[in-house]
């Protein structure tokens, strides 16, 4: 979480395990994995948008996309240097 704060974002953990998308198949074969999205809470955001037809690249701004794959590579740079134990307390 620190790693959200440091780039200005709040995240948060939202369960149960969403099956809708690639990273479900990963987390059922107990490989760490997550989704990470914008606009979960908001009905209004192109979330809402994911997996249909009108899910088309102009629905994002090119610095969005940039600034969300920082983030992305961050959080797992950082999840690369959690000792195992602790990640392992995360699973549950």
């Amino acid at each position: 979480m620190k790693t959200a704060e440091v780039h200005g974002h709040s995240l948060r953990c939202v369960r149960p395990l969403m099956v809708n998308s690639d990273h479900a198949n990963f987390a059922l074969a107990g490989i760490p994995a997550f989704r990470l999205v914008a606009g979960f809470d908001d009905p209004a955001s192109n979330l809402r948008l994911v997996l249909t037809s009108a899910d088309t690249r102009d629905k994002v701004a090119q610095a969005e996309l940039a600034a969300a794959a920082d983030f992305a590579a961050a959080i797992v740079c950082e999840a690369c240097e959690v000792p195992k134990a602790e990640a392992q307390a995360w699973r549950s």
